[in-house]
Parts: structure tokens; C-alpha cells; sequence
């Protein structure tokens, strides 16, 4: 079976458009099992974390979370023992805990939220499984809370969660056609952006973004 690192390259700061990218370090991890990457985060002390799965047995999948200090050492390498799951996105909170969502499959998909301490303990595993198929695709942390966007049965999903796991909103959104929410982000004034895309059966995939209230509930939506 060919193997697959987790690969994180640390690039300088362009100071002007004739001046190239600098590498200062990249490091390949490579725990023995095929894995892949899907989103990194920093915290306030330049450690980074990267999540995504690793195939366990070469079939099943686990989700995974390694943190890197600021030169590019792995400080630590932990996998979230539940079967034929996928981190897809990651966030720090300003006590150095780090969230991540994803789903994992049963019949169907099924959202899941993780939070670890600095030292990657798990401190609570938020498992939500009802009949409809739903993932969490990106988090965002935004002051006492995590939002998770996703897709829920051919919807735009957002949920969110205050630190200790308990689910504070949980909101689908439709538009036009078959709908796929990927990202999330949530502004000082606790406003809630979303984006995807959505398919029609007489169009192509079309870029879908929106904007929402506190409560997720839609104040203008733009598809190009």
C-alpha cells in the first residue's frame, strides 16, 4: 500500500512582488498509515495543529490531530478512536484548546465535534447522529463559542456549541438546487457567513454565499 504524510510548509512573508517566497521549514509526517490533511489553525504562541484522517487498517479511517511547534517539531500525534471518521476543519481558542469537526459514517453521516487540551487530552466528544445525513466541513471559534459549517440532507447546516459542548444553534438553510455548505465565518457583531455551492438540474455548480443572523437565519444570499 503507498503511504501518505501529512505535509506542512511554513512560508516567509512577501514583502514585495519581486521579492519570492522564502521556505523557512516544511516537515513531512508519516505515522506508518495512509492520512490526509484538510485544515490547519495557529495559536497565539505560533504552534500549529492539522487534522484530517489516517487510515487505520488501510480501509477505515480515524480522525487525527498532530501539533507542531513554531520550528516545525511534532510535539504530539492523536487520532480520535471512532470508525470511518474525517476531521475537516480545526480552531484555537484563546486558553490554547482546540476544536475539531468532521463527521463519521454509519448508515448515513454523522457530524462530530472534538475538543482537546494544549497537551491534546480530549476534554469532550460531541457525537450527533439523527436520520439525515450531516457533516461538518469548517469550524470557527468566535469568542465563547464554536461554529460548525457544513451540509445537512442537501442543505446549508450551521451549528454551534459553547465550550462545554452544549448546542447553543443549529440552523439549515436552502437555496435552489442541491446544496453543499464548505466554509464558515463568524464577525465581532456575531454575524454568520457561509459559503458552498449548489447545483440545479439545468445548471452547472454555482458559487453560493450568505449571509446570517446571531439566531442563523438568512439576511441576504448571492449566487454567481
Amino acid at each position: 500500500m503507498r503511504k501518505m504524510g501529512v505535509v506542512i510548509f511554513i512560508i516567509s512573508d512577501v514583502l514585495s512582488a519581486d521579492i519570492s517566497p522564502e521556505e523557512i521549514w516544511h516537515n513531512i509526517y508519516n505515522s506508518g498509515q495512509e492520512e490526509r490533511c484538510y485544515d490547519i489553525a495557529v495559536d497565539r504562541k505560533g504552534n500549529l495543529y492539522a487534522t484530517g484522517y489516517s487510515l487505520f487498517d488501510g480501509v477505515n479511517s480515524n480522525i487525527f490531530l498532530v501539533k507542531y511547534d513554531s520550528t516545525g517539531e511534532v510535539k504530539w500525534y492523536r487520532t480520535h478512536d471512532i470508525t470511518n471518521s474525517v476531521g475537516y476543519g480545526v480552531s484555537v481558542d484563546g486558553d490554547s484548546c482546540i476544536y475539531v469537526g468532521g463527521r463519521f459514517s454509519t448508515s448515513h453521516r454523522n457530524r462530530i465535534l472534538l475538543k482537546y487540551n494544549s497537551m491534546g487530552e480530549v476534554i469532550w466528544a460531541k457525537e450527533n447522529t439523527t436520520a439525515k445525513d450531516r457533516s461538518i466541513l469548517d469550524i470557527f471559534f468566535n469568542d465563547n463559542s464554536v461554529y460548525g459549517g457544513g451540509e445537512s440532507d442537501g442543505g446549508f447546516m450551521i451549528v454551534g456549541y459553547d465550550r462545554k459542548g452544549n448546542i447553543i444553534l443549529d440552523k439549515v438553510n436552502n437555496v435552489t438546487g442541491q446544496n453543499h455548505g464548505r466554509g464558515i465565518f463568524v464577525d465581532k457583531n456575531g454575524y454568520i457567513y457561509l459559503c458552498g455551492f449548489t447545483q440545479t438540474e439545468t445548471s452547472n455548480y454555482d458559487i453560493v454565499t450568505m449571509k446570517c443572523d446571531s439566531s442563523g437565519n438568512i439576511i441576504w444570499e448571492k449566487e454567481y
